[in-house]
């Protein structure tokens, strides 16, 4: 397969123009057919409510090698049929894998988008995507059992690689997770990425056993629908985007997520190309044409069948948007599927 020039992606670069892309999209199993292959290995399995913080940590060094480290709390809620709630901010998203959407709140502009995760492609996003499916991109070593946060939990250590583009060696990133098989939670996630930057993800003050109530994953009343438009940039040609995405399935009920990039239309900054790597089960496709402003991709456990449980599994997205001059400035995202 002739492969995108996205290599250089680790690093969020500015390149020169001309990025050729050919596709191969192979066909993954309907969102029926792959809820029964998980189901009938797995029928008994009941999801555990969960009420809980969620403490994200952000480090990064800067030019003068000083530690800047910026923390947020987010609130977790999720119920027995695997509904999600995440509240930070003013912003709330909410996951349901039985009605198959996604909502998105803003509790202080009173509005909500609404995305479906029903896996039907959209035939506006019917183009040419550089996707390889299936490829093995970690390996992984075992750290034993401990307690965390009151709970008994399994540590993994990965070392995840990016593929190589070009050939360009794709950088590595370091993963820990600390599962709770009991709980179906990733208790702790610690990423450090190529350029030295870690990004923390840990449950706290977790309670179990209540189940959170049902308007909790609902669009509460009065609130309008928001049209589609940009977020925050960083940088120029600004790219905005979402550098780590983490998904859980829990038995039949299948889990998927969103992964986007933004760019600022005003400065006449489109997204020209994009490319996808995933390990089984993983699978994803794009939700938009390219060309436009916005590049988002559903990715999405497949439901077929895995060797273990819990069973983690990664993959990787690029993008590339282009400036009027024909400058490139790529970024890349590290999607993580847990299945318990």
């Amino acid at each position: 397969m002739s492969r995108a020039p996205f290599g250089l992606a680790r690093r969020a670069v500015v390149l020169a123009a001309g990025v050729a892309l050919t596709a191969t999209m192979v066909s993954a199993p309907t969102t029926g057919q792959a809820s029964e292959l998980r189901k009938s290995a797995r029928a008994a399995t009941e999801v555990v409510p969960v009420v809980a913080d969620l403490q994200i940590t952000r480090t990064t060094v800067d030019t003068a090698v000083e530690r800047q480290i910026e923390r947020e709390i987010h609130h977790f809620y999720r119920d027995s049929m695997a509904r999600t709630r995440v509240e930070s901010g003013t912003s709330v998203t909410i996951t349901d894998p039985v009605a198959q959407v996604s909502i998105i709140l803003d509790t202080e502009a009173r509005t909500f988008q609404q995305i479906p995760l029903d896996q039907a492609r959209p035939e506006a996003a019917d183009r040419p995507t550089d996707v390889t499916h299936h490829q093995q991109l970690s390996s992984s070593q075992p750290l034993g059992e401990i307690m965390i946060e009151g709970v008994a939990v399994e540590g993994w250590h990965f070392t995840v690689t990016a593929p190589e583009q070009d050939g360009l060696s794709g950088q590595s990133y370091e993963v820990t997770r600390w599962m709770s098989a009991d709980l179906q939670l990733p208790v702790v996630t610690r990423v450090v990425y190529p350029d030295g930057r870690v990004h923390e993800e840990r449950y706290t003050n977790i309670q179990t056993g209540t189940e959170p109530a049902t308007e909790l994953f609902q669009i509460p009343a009065g609130y309008q629908e928001a049209g589609t438009t940009g977020g925050h940039v960083q940088y120029f040609c600004p790219v905005a985007w979402t550098d780590l995405v983490i998904i859980t399935s829990i038995g039949s009920y299948l889990g998927s997520g969103i992964v986007t990039a933004l760019t600022d239309a005003s400065l006449n900054c489109y997204f020209v190309a994009d490319a996808a790597s995933f390990e089984y089960p993983m699978d994803g496709y794009p939700l938009w044409p390219l060309g436009l402003s916005i590049d988002e991709w559903l990715v999405y456990d497949t439901g077929l069948p895995v060797p273990w449980l819990p069973y983690t599994a990664f993959g990787f997205l690029s993008f590339a948007a282009q400036s009027p001059t024909g400058e490139l400035t790529i970024v890349e995202s590290l999607v993580i599927l847990d299945i318990f």
